[in-house]
Formats: C-alpha cells, sequence, structure tokens
C-alpha cells in the first residue's frame, strides 16, 4: 500500500541536517527517507521496497535511535526528508519529526555509517583505492607454509660467522665441530714447558758473564786514566850521567 509520509524541503547546512523524533511503544525501526524532490505515495512505497532509488536514499535504523544527521548531501542543496514508524505488528506510519540544521548530538545516528553499512556489511570505511592498491596491483599471498619456510632458514649473519669460525677451531684441534651454538671450542693443547736443567744452564752462566763484563771494564778505565796523565817536566828527572858543560864566545846576560 503506498506511503503517507510527509517530506519536508530543507536545504543542507554545513555540519548536516539533523531529524529528531520522540520515541513511541510497540516501535521495532525507523525508515528515514532524502529525496531529491518530493515523490508520491507510490514512488516512496518503491523506494522503501528496493531500499533506495536514483531520487531517493532509504535507510533504516533501530528502535533505540532518536536522531539522524544527514553527512552525504553536499552543502547548499536541498532534500526532501521524511521518517516513518515500522511497529511490531508490520505496519507502517508517518513519525513526526523536526528538521533542525546542524542540530546533531553525541547520540545521532550518521547516515553515511547506515550507507556504508548497506554497501558494505559494515561500518567500517574501506581505505581510498590510493591507500589499499586495487586488487589486480597486489600480490597474490604465499600460502603460510611457504612464508615460514624462508624464516626459519634465515640466519643471522654474524651468527653464521662466529659458527663457522668456531667450527674451523674446531677442526684445528682435531675435534669434531660443536652442533650447539652455545657451546664453547675446544682450545688447542699449550706446548711442553722446557726442562729444569735446561732453564738452569742459562741462569748459571749469567753470573760469569757480569763478573767477565766487569773486569773489562776496570782495565779500559784504569787504561784510559793512564793516557790521560800529561808527561813529567825534564828538570824533574834525575841525571844518571856526568854532563859536560862548554861555553864559547858566548855573553850571558
Amino acid at each position: 500500500m503506498p506511503l503517507n509520509v510527509v517530506l519536508v524541503p530543507q536545504r543542507q547546512s554545513p555540519n548536516g541536517m539533523a531529524l529528531t523524533w520522540t520515541a513511541l511503544d510497540g516501535v521495532s525501526a525507523y525508515q528515514i527517507f532524502v529525496a531529491q524532490k518530493r515523490l508520491s505515495p507510490e514512488e516512496l512505497e518503491a523506494a522503501a521496497t528496493l531500499n533506495g532509488t536514483e531520487q531517493c536514499f532509504v535507510a533504516k535504523v533501530g528502535a533505540e535511535v532518536r536522531s539522524i544527521v544527514d553527512d552525504i548531501t553536499p552543502q547548499g542543496e536541498a532534500r526532501h526528508y521524511g521518517v516513518a514508524m515500522i511497529f511490531d505488528d508490520g505496519s507502517v506510519k508517518a513519525a513526526r519529526f523536526r528538521a533542525v540544521p546542524d542540530g546533531g548530538a553525541a547520540d545521532s545516528f550518521h547516515l553515511s555509517a547506515v550507507k556504508m553499512r548497506m554497501s558494505t556489511g559494515s561500518y567500517r570505511i574501506k581505505p581510498p583505492p590510493e591507500a589499499a592498491g586495487s586488487a589486480s596491483a597486489r600480490p597474490i599471498a604465499a600460502p603460510a607454509a611457504s612464508r615460514a619456510a624462508p624464516a626459519a632458514a634465515a640466519e643471522d649473519p654474524m651468527e653464521a660467522r662466529k659458527r663457522a669460525q668456531r667450527e674451523a677451531r674446531a677442526r684445528a684441534a682435531g675435534e669434531a665441530p660443536a652442533t650447539a651454538p652455545e657451546t664453547p671450542p675446544a682450545r688447542a693443547a699449550s706446548p711442553p714447558r722446557p726442562a729444569p736443567a735446561a732453564a738452569a744452564a742459562p741462569a748459571a752462566a749469567a753470573p760469569a758473564a757480569r763478573s767477565e763484563s766487569r773486569a773489562s771494564e776496570g782495565r779500559s778505565e784504569s787504561s784510559s786514566s793512564a793516557s790521560a796523565e800529561p808527561p813529567p817536566q825534564p828538570s824533574t828527572i834525575p841525571l844518571t850521567d856526568p854532563l859536560d858543560v862548554r861555553m864559547q864566545g858566548a855573553t850571558q846576560t
């Protein structure tokens, strides 16, 4: 049967046109009509049956909703608003409501969320194509088993280098390489210590070498001191043979 819903013309406000009504007992849901022009009752019935047409957007909300905000109509454009009540017995009647520009409250329901629910089955807004990428552009995800295999086979380069060094040291020591990374490699055996007799011989020869060096130093000092003394004067040397002195034609002054 035709819907006798009163359509109220309003022009979209900057923050959205709000529609509010008073709750009644026995109401199971509300239908909101946002038409681009004034529609006849038959056209409203067809729009409600088809859950909306190109000329009329139809949204259905629960009985707990008391207010909605039209945030899908561009600002400044004219729309015709109507609200219908659906009772528990299936009957439909027009509801009294008020259209308040920018009158959305904290508990108001937004028509964009209802539209998203009707088109995608969820109130969550989908990311834009630029951010999410198209389905053809996204690569096909590999199975979980194939993704886990490279992760398990991957090894830290530093740990691999340390493990190779440990295995090389273990092979040089003549032992099997350690299987666990945390097992420390076996150290090579230290060379044998020299015999006590061999060590004592150089120790005994050391004092003799030191005494010889001191004696040579004393001789060098004495020779250097003797060579450093000046020769004696001739007058200080005593005569051992007689000396004959003859003077001729000389005048002593």
